[in-house]
């Protein structure tokens, strides 16, 4: 699997890559799994999820929302399934899942 590596002083906040996320991974609710932060020096920050071998995400979700897709090794998402516990948000070490409102 590969990684990407950011370089956080080149951001300059234009989102694009949250767009070629959602974009790439065919996305219908059109969530990502990235996003640019303002960090404490008030610049953009890009936060990636980095689709842990072993996700911490996907074993404490209770209802399958969260799962590993064993063909392309991503971390995935069903909104559907989700029951809005906030243990995969607990329990992501990075701090990279967020809350997303059901619609």
């Amino acid at each position: 699997m590969y990684r990407i590596k950011i370089d956080r002083s080149k951001c300059i906040g234009c989102l694009t890559c949250v767009t070629a996320c959602v974009v790439s991974h065919e996305t219908d609710s059109g969530d990502s799994r990235n996003r640019v932060v303002i960090d404490s020096e008030t610049k953009p920050a890009p936060i990636f999820c980095r689709h842990c071998e072993r996700p911490e995400c996907v074993y404490t979700c209770m209802t399958g929302a969260m799962s590993k897709n064993p063909e392309t090794g991503y971390v995935e998402y069903d909104k559907e399934r989700c029951a809005s516990c906030y243990m995969c948000i607990m329990s992501c070490p990075f701090g990279i899942l967020m809350l997303y409102h059901k619609s």
